[in-house]
């Protein structure tokens, strides 16, 4: 794949706590996730115990912000914070190397999740170039309340990984616009968008809405189903999200970081 990746203040909280047990316990305030051997902050937090053979128990407490099955990376980013926080907890020494390997495994996009701010993502997702920060909007993020799995939408979009390296080419459309010479309109490109909306029609509803409430540009976020909105002004990124919660969607107004 080839995608840019960008960080926003909207974000879970992730508490880890030392257990007398050998044992790993996840709490989160969100009842439909699941607590145990699925949830990727166990599978970080079992990975770590494992690669550095680390024989203490934890207790990781989650409460969530971010929507779940959103496209939003919630649950890769709860990752990529146990394995810091584990690191950090037990006084851990490890490598760059050994923390990119547990990363990996964990899934594509959580070696992002632990490095954040802006970054070019290639190969599954877990090749990363830094980026010029993406600043100077605020961000509405539109969530209809549906679930889209990651692998749900690759079966829609009918394609698979590619297998041959191919030229990078969203490195140079997002330097042209850093620089001016591109319309926000013409860096943002889904390939999900098309095939995700022809199974939940209200993800471009909320599309075309956010570009008539005023931003200056809006797409589906990864597989979906949340939708952002990017805009120059407060007041009009204020007024779009009382339209769209009166409406019953969940509404975060947040920045880029």
């Amino acid at each position: 794949i080839e995608t840019i990746f960008t960080s926003v203040k909207l974000a879970d909280t992730v508490k880890l706590s030392p257990l007398k047990e050998d044992r790993i316990v996840v709490k989160c305030s969100d009842p439909s996730i699941p607590s145990g051997p699925e949830n990727i902050a166990y599978k970080a937090a079992e990975a770590v115990k494992k690669v550095f053979k680390v024989s203490k128990g934890i207790k990781i407490s989650i409460l969530k912000k971010i929507p779940a099955g959103a496209g939003m990376a919630g649950g890769s980013g709860n990752g990529a914070a146990v394995v810091r926080g584990c690191i950090k907890l037990w006084g851990i020494k490890a490598s760059q190397v050994s923390i990119r390997k547990i990363l990996a495994k964990l899934g594509s996009d959580v070696p992002y999740c632990y490095m954040g701010g802006t970054a070019l993502g290639t190969g599954r997702g877990e090749k990363l170039k830094k980026l010029p920060p993406f600043t100077g909007y605020k961000v509405l993020v539109v969530n209809p309340r549906i679930h889209v799995s990651t692998p749900e939408a690759y079966r829609l979009l009918k394609r698979g990984l590619t297998a041959t390296e191919q030229k990078v080419s969203l490195f140079i459309k997002y330097s042209h616009f850093l620089t001016n010479r591109l319309l926000l309109s013409r860096l943002l490109e889904n390939d999900f968008e098309e095939v995700v909306c022809k199974k939940h029609p209200v993800i471009k509803k909320i599309k075309g809405e956010l570009l008539k409430n005023g931003a200056e540009g809006a797409l589906m976020s990864g597989s979906g189903s949340t939708v952002f909105g990017l805009f120059k002004g407060a007041e009009f990124a204020r007024r779009a999200a009382c339209s769209f919660s009166k409406k019953g969607y969940k509404v975060f107004l947040t920045e880029l970081c």
